[in-house]
């Protein structure tokens, strides 16, 4: 039970300071810093949301509800499932709306594989207990305590994030213990699109941890969860305790899908025809209901084609008249289950002016969305970068910059396709696919044909791009970011002309590059991680390559170890460093006298303009290697990686007059101990 009193709220022994309405004014801003809000039901980040027309799906939608309202549901889990296209996100939020008028909806999430935030599900138990929050408000101070007491809850385990944010205020609370009959509870948890989570095993997760709300907590929620019919899907669903508590609902024929798409196009025709630009064109009647008849036909029960067909003829630059035949005019293979649809997609697509530029945007939007969740693990110190995959953004502004486009020519190229396969809102804003369908047949080449977008191409060709800001010093992302992107990139590249090109004509290393990285020392894990990279791509001549551009750090150190040799200080620091990829370890500890020797002589200038040893060695990196604990205070001091220049001076082949030996280590070691019993004796 948690008491306030006097702006303190008194819980399990710990006192939380809330505002003057029991509110906990941190955990309240801690939560709503990890809600995904264009995840609602009701987001407006989404212009042309997918919605059942008006006396449509009219017998699914009876159903769930009729489902949702029995408060003696046999069933507290229902999985709606179908084909692509079959119109399920807009029975979700049809349903989800209807719900929330009755005061029935307690939460909603509507995952998307194109959106950041919406394809995964890291943030999916906060935004449900948002949702909880504000429809169950006597939860609301459990929540938000919860979340003020424990900012690091929504980077725990799905299990800690629902006993504590959900299950916890949900039952301290006594929302479903003492609420009168009479009065409505909000139960329904809505979650679409399962299947574009961004892996089987997350969806797989998120399901597992959704029936627990119902089958170990046993609370009487109604959780109503949508999905394509994917394998792993299945089978989950067809496990013991799922079949137990949940009932399906499978698209198909049993709801009459082609009455509700008759009566679909026929309120859209009919719009088309009083507010069209052209309608003073339109000839009475159009359509035929012979032409509505063999549209309905075409769709085959798939909702999407039918949304697509309404916005390609209702195009406000074309005729009506003019586009709906060149639809009823398209042959399809039949014997394909898309095969209408298919033949839809290759029919605008062939309109597009510039087809190239159009499938080399659109292939960078469908990477990204593939990758935007992937993690690289680097090799060399088990260190996990987040993929960026693609250009650094997908607005139009950004794509024009990274192609190296005139500004203007993505929105120029995809105008045809706006708002009937893609949506540009802003130029600040990500384009999008309109439906996941699209993606999938751009994807399989037995679809597409000569539209087929083949990913290890586009890949190579976004790798390319990342060259030439390299090449030209233009920069949108930090050096270590570009490094990391063009090692995504080469492992998934195909091995093209313009790739090798772009690979051995690029300097990775010249200064005003490593300006950004403060020398190569320093971003040396990125740098070594990239050539390996290189090593182990698909290029013929890869490991050519690769030392071609590794011999590149022997040239850079060539030219900037000339600036050492000026005083023995500056020397001694090349021997510590020569010492410092070896087990010469408490060798480490002498960097402070150093760093006194080259303070009075003002040193620090010449290291900090050329390989800036000292910043490497001074700058505390955990992954970079195991620290070292000194004896005196327990401090720990962290052994800096030297490799690649240890490596290069004590090798006399690579560095040659520059060649630290034995003899000069033992000389600087000598010095270092004579100056340590002078500063003892004084």
């Amino acid at each position: 039970m948690t008491t306030y009193f006097h702006n303190v709220a008194i819980a399990g022994g710990s006192l939380t300071f809330v505002n003057s309405e029991g509110r906990n004014e941190e955990g309240c801003r801690a939560l709503h810093e990890h809600i995904v809000p264009s995840a609602f039901h009701d987001s407006g980040d989404v212009l042309d949301q997918p919605k059942c027309h008006p006396d449509t799906r009219v017998a699914v939608l009876d159903t769930i509800l009729a489902w949702v309202e029995n408060s003696e549901r046999k069933y507290p889990a229902m999985w709606l499932h179908g084909p692509a296209g079959t119109g399920k996100t807009a029975i979700m939020r049809s349903i989800s709306e209807r719900c929330e008028a009755l005061k029935l909806l307690l939460a909603t999430f509507f995952f998307s594989r194109f959106a950041d935030g919406r394809n995964n599900a890291k943030r999916l138990i906060a935004t449900v207990a948002y949702q909880v929050a504000l429809n169950i408000p006597s939860t609301r101070p459990y929540i938000e305590q919860a979340a003020g007491k424990d900012p690091a809850i929504f980077n725990r385990s799905f299990e800690a994030q629902i006993r504590d944010l959900l299950v916890g205020p949900l039952e301290l609370s006594g929302a479903f213990s003492t609420t009168q009959k009479s009065t409505p509870i909000p139960c329904l948890i809505v979650i679409d699109g399962l299947d574009e989570c961004h892996d089987p095993d997350s969806q797989i997760c998120v399901l597992y941890h959704l029936y627990g709300l119902i089958r170990r907590h046993r609370l009487p929620l109604a959780i109503l969860i949508a999905s394509r019919p994917e394998k792993h899907l299945r089978a989950y669903f067809d496990i013991g305790e799922s079949i137990a508590h949940t009932t399906r609902l499978l698209l198909n024929d049993f709801f009459q899908p082609d009455a509700d798409i008759r009566l679909f196009l026929s309120s859209k025709f009919s719009e088309i025809k009083n507010r069209h630009p052209f309608r003073y064109e339109i000839p009475a009647p159009w359509p035929l209901q012979h032409d509505i008849e063999l549209l309905v036909a075409k769709a085959s029960g798939h909702f999407i084609f039918a949304s697509i067909v309404v916005k390609y003829v209702g195009a406000i630059n074309h005729r009506p008249v003019e586009r709906l035949s060149i639809i009823l005019g398209l042959k399809a293979d039949n014997s394909k289950p898309f095969a209408e649809l298919d033949a839809l997609y290759h029919h605008i697509l062939c309109s597009v002016s510039n087809i190239s530029l159009v499938l080399r945007i659109l292939g960078s939007i469908t990477y990204k969305s593939e990758h935007r969740n992937s993690a690289l693990v680097n090799p060399d110190h088990d260190e996990i970068y987040t993929s960026p995959s693609g250009p650094p953004r997908l607005d139009p502004y950004t794509i024009d910059q990274f192609f190296s486009l005139n500004q203007g020519d993505t929105r120029h190229a995809l105008a045809d396709l706006d708002f009937i396969l893609v949506e540009i809102l802003h130029h600040d804003r990500d384009i999008r696919f309109l439906h996941a369908s699209l993606q999938d047949f751009l994807m399989d080449r037995s679809r597409s044909g000569q539209y087929h977008i083949d990913l290890a191409t586009s890949h190579a060709d976004s790798a390319v791009c990342y060259f030439n800001y390299l090449r030209h010093n233009d920069l949108p992302k930090s050096y270590n970011e570009i490094l990391s992107a063009i090692r995504d990139h080469l492992r998934h590249a195909l091995p093209t002309d313009e790739l090798h090109y772009a690979i051995t004509h690029c300097d990775i290393i010249s200064p005003s590059l490593t300006q950004d990285v403060a020398g190569v020392l320093l971003g040396w894990p990125y740098l070594k991680s990239f050539l390996r990279c290189v090593e182990n791509s698909k290029l013929g001549d890869a490991q050519l390559v690769s030392r071609k551009l590794a011999s590149s750090v022997d040239a850079y150190f060539k030219l900037e170890l000339r600036h050492y040799h000026s005083d023995q200080s500056l020397h001694d620091l090349l021997v510590l460093a020569a010492c410092g990829a070896t087990s010469y370890q408490p060798l480490i500890l002498l960097w402070k006298e150093l760093d006194i020797a080259l303070s009075d002589k003002d040193l620090h200038p010449i290291d900090n303009n050329a390989l800036r040893i000292f910043r490497c060695c001074t700058n505390v990196m955990p992954h970079h290697a195991p620290p070292i604990i000194t004896s005196n205070n327990n401090q720990r001091i962290y052994f800096p990686d030297l490799t690649p220049l240890s490596d290069y001076l004590r090798s006399r082949e690579r560095s040659g007059r520059y060649h630290i030996t034995g003899k000069d280590i033992s000389a600087m070691a000598l010095r270092a101990l004579q100056g340590a019993v002078s500063g003892f004796e004084e």
